[in-house]
């Protein structure tokens, strides 16, 4: 085995230690932890114009039997409603218009979206790359 592929096993051998120790954690702490990136994350995703609010801290026995409940609640309904009610409708004033639409060329389709959705909808270009820093 060569010096790189050596490398990588070892790279590979921590990745899968650290999950197995991550996932050993006790439930509470690995709530901490995710309470710990939101707060992280939360400056950046408000820069960008998102309204973010991260979980408070918790009395942690408390919420967690809390969430327990939550979680039997959910778990006892039947998946066809656990579906109905795990997804919102996101309104698309152009697919909601009850039209059908046809193009004669695929970048004619791209101009229409481009023109006609919102960029958080994902129809649109990206930009060109930037080498990075």
């Amino acid at each position: 085995m060569d010096e790189l592929s050596r490398e990588v096993a070892n790279l590979f051998a921590a990745k899968e230690a650290r999950r197995r120790r991550l996932a050993a954690l006790p439930f509470p702490e690995k709530i901490r932890m995710l309470m710990q990136l939101q707060r992280m994350a939360a400056p950046i995703l408000r820069a960008r114009g998102r309204d973010v609010r991260p979980w408070k801290a918790m009395d942690a026995k408390m919420d967690l039997e809390d969430f327990r409940a939550q979680c039997r609640r959910q778990l006892a309904r039947p998946v066809s409603e656990r579906v109905r009610f795990g997804f919102f409708r996101n309104p698309n004033p152009v697919r909601d218009a009850n039209r059908n639409l046809a193009f004669d060329s695929m970048q004619e389709y791209r101009r229409f979206c481009e023109r006609s959705y919102p960029a958080y909808f994902g129809y649109a270009r990206p930009g060109p790359a930037t080498p990075p820093a």
